[in-house]
């Protein structure tokens, strides 16, 4: 027997609220958008809704809230309408999704958790890189023990072009709005929490910016409970495109199976991959990346002869071992060879290693 769908009232067709209406709409089955509301009805918007087979447009979100029919309710409307409108589903009794930042007054977002507390409804932000399958992955290694404690969390997050500043006047600011995720991150790939923090940030992509109260480039440096440290840097602007990565070294981590008495790993993962895969990379590793779509790299061969041989290889599926052993495939992502993994297909990215010991 089918389960019954589960009806969305959607709020908000902008960028992000189109996103989750097209992810609803074509890619889960079980679930529908019964209405979708808009403050303003612009034909686009209409067009959009009618194209995606969305049975109700509003502007009123209260047909959403006072319809019996209608499970739960997903906001992606202006940052400013958060409170309210989670606090009038909570009080119809639907479950709630909403988009972030839930708002920049704290007294407020404690306001909205208490109504949903009284109401027993689910409450979600949309913290998605928890969902990520490299962002996953690292968190469960370090969450294991395996690999030994986290001292280091660095982040960095570049949208490829700004957003339109009527957006950026009310999203809540760089530190609201993007480095948000940043700082879920932090917190859940190094399982504690931040005590200390300190912030800078600059105009040097677009002087509106500044008009609006905020800034387009941000650095942060951060302290956690544990002891380890964190850097996260953004920018509102990346001329080579979107770039979301991070690296969490790890004291005292496992090579093949073996224990690496004082040695250290470094987990490296984001969508400059072109597969999304994360990486465990151990000292000397990884030297070099190449840009763009050529699969080439250098590394440097590290063990046991004290001597530096650098070596150039093809990755990949089928891609040869030193001595002519085929490497089992891996795809494009990358090859184990021996005691080496190598790493391809990164967007312009040379930068994104260490290559200090070059």
């Amino acid at each position: 027997m089918r389960r019954k769908k589960l009806k969305i009232g959607l709020i908000g067709g902008g960028r992000i609220g189109k996103v989750h209406g097209e992810n609803i709409q074509k890619y889960i089955p079980d679930a529908e958008v019964s209405i979708f509301v808009n403050r303003t009805r612009r034909e686009e918007l209409v067009k959009w809704a009618e194209d995606l087979e969305i049975p109700r447009i509003s502007s009123d979100p209260e047909e959403i809230f006072s319809d019996p029919e209608i499970d739960a309710v997903c906001i992606c409307s202006a940052t400013e309408t958060h409170i309210e409108y989670i606090i009038r589903a909570a009080k119809a009794g639907k479950h709630i999704f909403c988009e972030k930042p839930v708002h920049w007054d704290i007294g407020r977002i404690k306001e909205a958790l208490e109504a949903v507390r009284e109401a027993g409804v689910k409450l979600q932000i949309g913290f998605v890189r928890r969902f990520d399958r490299s962002h996953r992955a690292v968190r469960e290694a370090v969450a294991s023990g395996k690999l030994g404690a986290p001292y280091m969390i660095k982040a960095c997050s570049r949208d490829p072009e700004p957003p339109s500043m009527e957006y950026i006047q009310g999203s809540g600011g760089i530190f609201l709005d993007m480095m948000i995720h940043d700082f879920d991150m932090a917190r859940y790939l190094s399982g504690s929490e931040v005590t200390e923090v300190y912030a800078m940030g600059a105009c040097l992509v677009d002087p509106r910016f500044a008009d609006c109260g905020d800034v387009d480039t941000a650095l942060v440096t951060l302290k956690f409970a544990n002891g380890a440290m964190g850097v996260i840097d953004n920018c509102r602007r990346s001329s080579y495109g979107y770039d979301q990565a991070g690296r969490s070294p790890l004291r005292e981590g496992l090579r093949a199976g073996r224990k690496c008495t004082g040695a250290s790993g470094l987990y490296q993962y984001g969508r400059r991959h072109r597969d999304g895969e994360t990486h465990l990379v151990f000292p000397g590793e990884i030297q070099r990346c190449f840009c763009g779509r050529n699969e080439s790299l250098y590394f440097r061969d590290t063990g046991g002869s004290g001597s530096s041989r650098e070596r150039k290889r093809r990755t990949g599926a089928g891609a040869d071992r030193p001595g002519g052993e085929k490497v089992p495939g891996r795809g494009k992502a990358g090859a184990v060879i021996g005691d080496r993994i190598l790493i391809s297909d990164f967007f312009l990215c040379s930068h994104f290693f260490d290559i200090s010991r070059l």
